[in-house]
């Protein structure tokens, strides 16, 4: 048997940043590289706040108080409903404004929470009823003019209505406004958010908040200065820093990183394995969420009506796998490709060569030229407990990329057939 040499690349993955040490040593085993991560550089200064809507200027050495602004502060509520998500926002901001430091954390959080479950139940809707129309038989078996796929659609209409009426929420009844929308993706209330802790001596906290707002804003640099300041605070532990609104499958992605360094391999396929569900589950989630309803901003016909609001989702939904394929803040152009490149090399490790071969291929659909997999996947066709057939993609892995491919290939020739047309 040919023997390999063994490359460890040791990524030790902290709150802030990540240390790659590469490593090599002479084995009869077969390669287990995988890329560390880039650094998140950060700058030392007095913390600073300059929010959107309210200019804040420094008060002390430190913290930043507020500036007098136009807006007049009465220290009442809004008087319209606080429940609406589109108001509560601005229900907190105007906590804020007052002082009312407690108030603005538990308005926010009621307003960042309203908003998760506003889209929890949008997508829990639209994938029970595409789910429920697909078990359901058409009216007439023959499907002439495509009308079996515009009965499903009649159907699947039919049973978000009883949805949203079941649900008995105003809010998701509808999109929410493209300003109210904005401000929950950017992460806007960890802005006031971090202030409001501060004010109440509640200093991670405080670092939490400045530091989700961080990782969709990493080039900010007062949001950096910001971040510094927490760091150099007594009361703040570095380590325990997270992201609050990262999604549940990159904490399990990360146990199983570290648990492959720590050569666990059973912990490595019971986390990646997790992670690589809860990974479909959260794109799954942001692909329906996307089809909502589409402004056109004119009376086209119908078919130009449906092909219009299609490729408006589509774009939508491609660019799912972007938000998610992040790490820590950093964006992670295989994130999800990794899982296989680790389970492979676990997989070896503990004998099941058939799980280790599927691995392997599932990983050379989205990178074929791969040297590094090429070469394990040679290493374990020499291998007499290996079979041929036991190279088969995984399916979550094959359906995904003859999805991403199929729609990749249809907006390029949107664009294209679309911009010669109007020429």
């Amino acid at each position: 048997m040919r023997a390999f040499d063994q490359y460890v690349v040791f990524a030790l993955i902290t709150i802030f940043f990540t240390v790659a040490i590469a490593t090599s040593a002479a084995s009869d085993e077969l390669s287990n590289d995988v890329d560390g991560q880039e650094t998140v550089s950060v700058v030392q200064d007095e913390i600073l706040q300059d929010l959107p809507s309210e200019k804040i200027a420094t008060e002390s050495a430190h913290v930043a108080g507020k500036q007098d602004t136009d807006r007049p502060v009465n220290g009442s509520k809004t008087e319209e409903d606080p429940n609406k998500l589109d108001n509560l926002f601005e229900t907190g901001v105007e906590s804020y404004l007052n002082d009312d430091w407690q108030g603005c954390i538990d308005d926010f959080h009621k307003a960042l929470n309203s908003y998760k479950m506003h889209k929890k139940t949008v997508a829990d809707c639209r994938r029970q009823c595409r789910a429920e129309v697909n078990d359901v038989e058409p009216i007439f078996p023959y499907d002439i003019e495509d009308m079996h796929f515009f009965e499903r659609k009649v159907r699947e209409t039919l049973c978000l209505m009883k949805c949203k009426k079941i649900v008995r929420n105003k809010d998701n009844d509808r999109q929410l406004p493209v300003h109210v929308e904005r401000k929950y993706i950017e992460r806007k209330a960890y802005e006031f958010l971090h202030i409001c802790y501060y004010k109440t001596k509640r200093y991670q906290d405080a670092a939490n908040a400045i530091f989700t707002f961080l990782t969709i804003h990493p080039t900010d640099n007062q949001t950096l200065r910001n971040m510094q300041f927490y760091i150099d605070l007594p009361e703040v532990v570095q380590e325990d820093i997270v992201d609050l609104e990262s999604d549940p499958f990159q904490a399990m992605y990360k146990d199983g990183v570290i648990a492959y360094y720590e050569e666990n391999y059973p912990e490595v396929i019971e986390q990646l394995e997790n992670s690589l569900k809860a990974y479909m589950k959260a794109e799954e989630d942001c692909r329906l969420y996307c089809e909502g309803p589409f402004d056109q901003g004119w009376l086209p016909d119908f078919t130009m009506s449906i092909a219009n609001h299609f490729a408006f989702g589509l774009k939508c939904k491609r660019s799912c796998s972007y938000a998610l394929n992040k790490l820590n803040g950093e964006q992670r152009h295989d994130l999800l490709i990794s899982h296989y490149h680790y389970l492979q090399y676990a997989y070896f490790k503990i004998g099941k060569f058939k799980e280790a071969c599927a691995a392997v291929e599932s990983f050379l659909l989205f990178i074929p030229t791969d040297e590094t997999v090429l070469r394990n996947k040679r290493y374990f066709m020499e291998l007499p407990e290996v079979k041929e057939e036991y190279f088969k993609p995984r399916e979550e892995a094959e359906s995904y990329f003859k999805r991403q491919e199929y729609e990749l290939r249809i907006l390029l020739y949107i664009q294209e057939q679309f911009n010669s047309a109007k020429n």
